[in-house]
């Protein structure tokens, strides 16, 4: 079995992808190469915790003829790789959109970093106006329930309110409202199935404001 992640930094699925949960009706007859994508959506901390992942990792054994290439969120696979070792499982491809567009996109992180701490302009493609408005609303001392919306939907991918809500433990009303203000600021965007997944537009300033407020930087683990 020849198995790999294949990082983004979207959530679009490939053409002719499969759910992570259709794997168990691909076990027999199946074909020389399987796509399953938005795989990050295994890990949603909810009560069962990791086993929707370890039971994927499992039926992913039973595909011994099958090339298989996992699509995961970079965020998400950077999380796992430090949380779970999940690059042992699933090695990285190293050919992917994620490594394609890293360093543009840390860049622009780095820019948000020098507009932040020294105050210098920043650079065409990045909004100072779009940047404060998501920090004054990420960056309140009573913005706890914002911040681990925007982890979540970061590293877990597109998620609906009850989601979050089972995910968090925050009241349902309470992620709705906030879920509003992230669509009403540009922030997020809905889908077709309903869920609300972060704008690529949105992503530096979100993923630059999670790992500052909450510590959080999963590609730095992918740097090593």
């Amino acid at each position: 079995m020849n198995t790999s992640a294949y990082l983004t930094l979207g959530w679009d699925a490939p053409p002719e992808s499969l759910s992570p949960a259709s794997i168990s009706s691909s076990e027999t007859n199946s074909p020389s190469e399987i796509i399953f994508a938005n795989c990050e959506s295994l890990f949603q901390r909810r009560p069962n915790g990791y086993e929707p992942l370890r039971d994927f990792r499992a039926k992913l054994a039973t595909l011994a003829e099958t090339q298989v290439k996992c699509h995961f969120n970079a965020f998400a696979y950077g999380f796992l790789t430090g949380a779970k070792n999940l690059d042992l499982s699933l090695p990285e491809d190293r050919l992917n959109p994620f490594r394609d567009e890293e360093k543009a996109f840390r860049n622009q992180l780095l820019a948000l970093e020098k507009f932040e701490q020294l105050g210098e302009p920043l650079p065409d493609g990045l909004s100072q106006t779009f940047y404060l408005e998501i920090r004054g609303l990420l960056a309140r001392a009573t913005a706890r329930d914002e911040c681990w919306i925007a982890a979540e939907l970061l590293l877990s991918g597109p998620a609906t309110a009850a989601e979050l809500h089972t995910v968090l433990g925050s009241s349902e009303g309470l992620v709705t409202n906030i879920l509003l203000k992230f669509h009403e600021l540009g922030i997020t965007e809905h889908r077709e199935d309903e869920r609300t997944v972060i704008r690529r537009e949105a992503l530096p300033y979100v993923y630059f404001l999670v790992r500052e407020l909450n510590g959080i930087d999963p590609l730095e683990i992918l740097a090593r």
